[in-house]
């Protein structure tokens, strides 16, 4: 065997750090690592090849070794861009400041490493002093170099951090969402024409008075096509949340879903849909694609004639509607099975439900959707036989109210909650 010393290159050099104790490594983070004993086999293994014995063998052998760790290199290069393409910048305090201040050390030690790879960030955060804190800071001025298209940010309630605002207006971004933040610069949601999607999820914008936005919208942009005016791109589908007391309802909806493909429309409210008459006629005559969601605390009804609405409105040329009933998150899950026994006593929904999916009213219909959604607040600490147990009763529940068959689906769903409670401290 080879008694001369060879010195491996710098790339192998690192891909071969021994990690403690001989076993594997848990620092968060870690990016691969070859350990010592493979990189011995390794060696021997060429020091013992009889061909080695020549000089030329050594220039053999130290060709191999280089090989060996530019592979290596590219090994440890293409797991990092997996890892760490996309990650989340969790900054949650609630009753063990410890693991928030892990967080914020493993990010301070290893920012630098995931910035090249890192493509789709979350920016979590519940208290605005931790968006103060100068290591905090320090991170996210790093995270401005990344090559984002996705930046998703979940706030407390409060103004968009400034910290922040550079990673938001960066034009590398495609898909932006804001959740649970207030005063959000105009300039960060207007006028972005690199977009491919923009959700404000209960979000407030800095606007005077034009464009009109709603707390909760969710665009889909057509790239395809023209600007549908100077602040946005025309939407391929759209999700709008129209609350009963805002009596602007039907300028919104005159003002973006003119043109869009699919709709989603979400009444938290009960009552006060009167100012939905006064919408232009046929203002969604080009519409293929129809989700009405109703908040209900009671009776399955719709808060307003459905069918009638959607003559006035021209939207009789959908392909397909849905309708989906949701009900306030429950603390446990004998929460949602007294709601489950109290449906399932109820008779039938009084609407019209066969009339308002026949194809006599809605003549290009293909595909009908009726859904009850439970939400749960603490879903991840039950067994998953228990929900699976919950979500096979909510089915048949949906069913006995609904009824099966023909264009229409009935579902019943079970989901988590997403609670906001811990944005509210």
């Amino acid at each position: 065997m080879l008694e001369s010393t060879l010195v491996l290159p710098s790339a192998y050099v690192v891909l071969s750090t021994p990690s403690v104790s001989g076993k594997s490594s848990t620092r968060p983070f870690d990016g691969v690592q070859l350990p010592t004993d493979v990189v011995d086999k390794i060696v021997r293994h060429l020091g013992d090849d009889s061909d080695t014995s020549s000089s030329g063998g050594r220039l053999e052998l130290e060709k191999n070794l280089s090989a060996c760790a530019e592979a290596s290199h590219a090994l440890r290069h293409s797991a990092r861009a997996v890892r760490y393409k996309e990650m989340k910048l969790e900054l949650i305090q609630m009753f063990k400041w410890d693991k928030l201040e892990d967080t914020i050390k493993v990010w301070s030690d290893y920012v630098e490493v995931i910035v090249p790879h890192l493509r789709d960030l979350t920016v979590d955060w519940n208290i605005d002093e931790i968006m103060a804190d100068a290591r905090v800071t320090t991170i996210v001025s790093i995270l401005e170099r990344a090559p984002l298209h996705g930046l998703y940010m979940k706030g407390p309630f409060s103004r968009l951090p400034d910290v922040l605002y550079p990673l938001a207006r960066k034009d590398t971004l495609v898909r932006l969402s804001f959740q649970y933040i207030q005063g959000i610069p105009r300039e960060l949601v207007v006028c972005r024409d690199g977009l491919h999607s923009l959700r404000l999820i209960q979000a407030k914008v800095d606007v005077l008075s034009t464009p009109l936005l709603s707390d909760t919208m969710s665009f889909d942009f057509d790239h395809s096509s023209e600007k549908l005016s100077q602040f946005f791109r025309r939407p391929k589908s759209l999700l709008l949340q129209l609350d009963g007391t805002n009596t602007e309802g039907n300028i919104l909806l005159e003002t973006y879903c003119t043109e869009v493909d699919e709709l989603t429309l979400e009444f938290p409210s009960e009552v006060g849909y009167e100012y939905l008459r006064a919408v232009s006629h046929n203002v969604l005559a080009k519409l293929g694609s129809l989700c009405l969601t109703f908040q209900r605390g009671g009776e399955l009804v719709p808060p307003f004639d459905v069918l009638q609405w959607l003559q006035i409105t021209g939207a009789t040329n959908i392909t397909n509607l849905g309708l989906t009933f949701t009900y306030d998150a429950a603390d446990d899950v004998d929460d949602v099975k007294e709601v489950l026994e109290y449906l399932s006593s109820q008779p039938q929904p009084s609407f019209d439900v066969a009339n308002l999916f026949s194809t006599r009213n809605l003549p290009k219909l293909e595909q009908g959707e009726i859904t009850l959604k439970f939400s749960l607040n603490d879903y991840d600490a039950y067994e998953k036989e228990e929900l699976s147990s919950i979500q096979e009763e909510a089915q048949a529940v949906a069913c006995k109210m609904f009824g099966t068959g023909g264009l229409v689906t009935v579902k019943g769903l079970l989901e988590a909650e997403d609670d906001a409670i811990m944005y509210m401290l």
